[in-house]
């Protein structure tokens, strides 16, 4: 495990050996790992899962993972179970060892970074015909802790009401924004040729050049509105 002290956000690497220490061949199992704030109990939800082959007697099989340090502060424990949905064939014996506490590692403090989100989007009207076009606003914020460098923002038009999949139809961009700064910007869509319902998507700090962690960056993706093309 290292290293033993890492930043909020920051990156661990774990690793450990999967090995058969019976006296027949473990069937083809899955190994999955846990991380948590208890030194005795490996209770919580699985952080990674691994496929492991079928392993004859005395044979190993090396796995590792990159774990993403919490934003809290504190003591965790990387848990590795082995064998997890039972279908190695072990007996109840061989399976009573299957969970193993690997190691552990402090967050040291909170990481501060920038933060942008996409606020206050709107779509106007909600219906157009042939010929006309739609407006749409938004507001880019920096929601975060730290000062965002400058940045860009990109609006796509498609049908997925679930993915901002597509080309990009407008590009603009934001100027460095301090702790809760805010820059508005806007867009007039012209009414595709085909009828049927669009999304809006607006996509901020499209670049990565604002310098926000992985986990401020999650949500830059933002569908704003719709509209029905007549």
């Amino acid at each position: 495990m290292s290293p033993a002290s890492v930043a909020a956000g920051g990156a661990v690497a774990a690793g450990w050996t999967i090995a058969n220490r019976g006296m027949g061949s473990a069937n083809g199992s899955t190994t999955v790992v846990r991380v948590n704030q208890s030194a005795t109990s490996a209770s919580g939800t699985n952080a990674f899962t691994y496929s492991t082959p079928s392993l004859g007697a005395g044979a190993t099989q090396p796995q590792d993972a990159t774990i993403t340090a919490s934003t809290t502060a504190g003591t965790y424990y990387v848990w590795v179970i082995t064998d997890n949905t039972g279908t190695a064939g072990q007996n109840a014996a061989a399976a009573a060892n299957d969970i193993v506490l690997v190691g552990s590692f402090t967050v040291t403090g909170v990481a501060t970074s920038p933060d942008l989100r996409v606020i206050n989007g709107s779509v106007t009207p909600s219906s157009v015909n042939a010929g006309g076009s739609v407006t749409a606003t938004w507001t880019i914020a920096n929601q975060g802790t730290a000062v965002a460098g400058a940045s860009q923002t990109v609006v796509r038009v498609n049908q997925s009401s679930t993915s901002a999949a597509g080309s990009n139809l407008f590009t603009y961009s934001v100027t460095s924004l301090p702790v809760n700064g805010t820059f508005a910007q806007g867009a007039s869509i012209a009414a595709p040729a085909v009828a049927g319902t669009y999304y809006v998507w607006v996509i901020t700090d499209n670049t990565g050049t604002a310098g926000q962690n992985a986990a401020a960056a999650s949500n830059d993706i933002v569908r704003i509105g719709s509209f029905v093309r007549q």
